[in-house]
């Protein structure tokens, strides 16, 4: 692998990680903001809020940070098809990561999963909870 090559490939590592925090702390700040404690990684609105902020911060500080270290100059980055496919992709792994995150924090929650209410239904369950409620839901039928 060449030189060029590597550095692209690193560069479009700490892109997709870079969008990976932006949004999962988006994430977090909007359902503290819509009290959607089944996806909050700690089931308080204010944590919700402290973590939302703290994940871009600490992305946006470490990507700079790191700037165009080992980059060769003449190298142009990453295209903008690239970039858009690497956001969208980084974009849903977010929403991934903080269903699965949040189900894993608020394992032992007490909640009355009710699997026909939408996105309402997080202010009760988690997605975790929210799926097994579907499932014994199906299984009856």
């Amino acid at each position: 692998m060449s030189r060029r090559t590597a550095a692209l490939i690193s560069l479009a590592a700490d892109y997709f990680i870079l969008v990976l925090c932006v949004c999962t702390g988006v994430v977090q700040i909007a359902s503290a903001y819509s009290r959607l404690n089944g996806l909050l990684f700690i089931p308080d609105s204010r944590a919700g809020y402290l973590i939302g902020l703290a994940l871009p911060t600490g992305a946006f500080t470490w990507f700079v940070h790191i700037g165009d270290v080992g980059i060769p100059g003449d190298l142009g980055g990453v295209e903008g098809f690239q970039q858009f496919g690497m956001f969208l992709g980084a974009a849903a792994a977010a929403t991934g990561l903080s269903a699965v995150v949040s189900s894993l924090t608020q394992y032992r929650r007490k909640g009355n999963p009710a699997p026909g209410l939408g996105m309402d239904a997080l202010r009760e369950a988690t997605v975790l909870q929210l799926v097994q409620a579907r499932l014994k839901e199906r299984r009856r039928r």
